[in-house]
């Protein structure tokens, strides 16, 4: 079974040209945008220098041409062929007649035909792991005794300006308040419905994980 999935678009940069004499010139800006578990939503990005194929040699060749370019990524992309296959075809589709015409009047000919190619992959690899990491968090599902226990600290609040910010309300002074490792206070019904949904501090991002 793949884990990964392609999604693609081909746009012709100017609406004019609806047909492709055997002069003309495909020039291709071809990105590819590469996302994995641990990468979303940025991805790795891979945009190839504006690239010249003839007309002609494209419809012959262009599974090759877009194989050898997707080959030589830094990652592996499974469905190479495949997504050659379909970029070829919807270039096709673009134009009025699919195929070189040769009745194009002379002035229309050696034409530079700008196309522009995305392709996005999404690697699903690891997501398996990612969710049996979730799962094993103590965070997530350990009983706020354990939480408390293992995360955090209960203290006198000496101050009367503190707030909690998870509910904006005041920390009384004298009141018993909890402590993350990285010192930042909060009411313990707060912290503790807090910490059953997320692994960060509220205020400074500190990781449980650390």
């Amino acid at each position: 079974m793949q884990s990964q999935h392609y999604y693609y678009n081909v746009v012709r940069l100017n609406n004019q040209h609806t047909t492709v004499a055997a002069g003309d010139t495909f020039n291709f800006d071809i990105k590819v945008i590469y996302h994995t578990v641990h990468r979303i939503p940025h991805g790795l990005r891979n945009r190839f220098s504006p690239l010249s194929i003839s007309c002609l040699e494209f419809f012959e060749e262009g599974q090759n041409f877009l194989w050898s370019l997707l080959s030589s990524l830094s990652f592996s992309i499974e469905s190479i062929a495949e997504i050659s296959e379909r970029v070829v075809s919807t270039v096709q589709e673009l134009f009025e007649d699919r195929s070189i015409v040769s009745s194009l009047p002379s002035d229309s000919q050696n034409r530079i035909i700008p196309l522009r190619v995305q392709i996005i992959i999404v690697d699903h690899a690891g997501i398996d792991e990612v969710l049996e990491q979730s799962r094993q968090f103590p965070g997530m599902n350990q009983s706020n005794e354990t939480i408390l226990k293992t995360f955090l600290k209960k203290r006198t609040v000496t101050e009367g300006s503190e707030e909690c910010c998870i509910c904006l309300e005041g920390l009384n002074m004298n009141c018993e308040s909890c402590t993350m490792p990285c010192q930042h206070a909060f009411h313990e019904h707060c912290i503790l419905k807090w910490l059953k949904t997320n692994r960060v501090c509220p205020l400074g991002r500190y990781s449980l994980e650390n």
